[in-house]
């Protein structure tokens, strides 16, 4: 159920017992068959030179927002792929597609396992807000605990 739950952007509904909030980070990749082919960017603004895997529930003019000290650099998005699942979105990554910005717990095991490869490490991507809401219709028990502890834990 976690992993299910991660890879939806965890949204539990209902609550007035808990609510446990974190944030997780995000992070930009490709693919080394991709990187073979066009190079690595090597500052945000050479996202210009390079296909953009977009997320839908972005919206139409999203750019993507690289931030390093004072400085902040939006990059508009381009490229001919929009996905409206974060497993599709990384699947078209690994495929050699083009650019991939999504979540940590998404792209990690994809990126230690050296099958994509972590861009612009030097550059923060905003954090994402998580919410655990815990349902009001049963007193929250050990289990829902365990499981709200595990999952700020694992997203911290």
């Amino acid at each position: 159920m976690p992993k299910a739950l991660l890879s939806n952007r965890i949204r539990c509904v209902g609550s007035r017992y808990r609510r446990a909030s974190t944030f997780f980070s995000v992070w930009a990749a490709a693919s080394p068959a991709y990187l073979a082919e066009h190079g690595a960017p090597i500052h945000p603004s050479d996202r210009r030179d390079h296909t953009c895997l977009a997320f839908t529930v972005w919206g139409p003019n999203h750019a993507w927002r690289f931030s390093r000290g004072g400085e902040t650099i939006a990059a508009p998005l381009n490229g001919p792929l929009t996905i409206n699942n974060g497993q599709a979105l990384l699947q078209a990554a690994l495929a050699g597609l083009g650019v991939v910005v999504q979540a940590y717990v998404l792209l990690g095991k994809a990126i230690a396992s050296g099958e994509l490869i972590r861009l612009l490490p030097d550059w923060d991507l905003p954090r994402r807000p998580i919410q655990l809401v815990v349902s009001r219709r049963a007193p929250p028990s050990a289990k829902l605990h365990s499981f709200v502890s595990f999952m700020s834990k694992r997203l911290a």
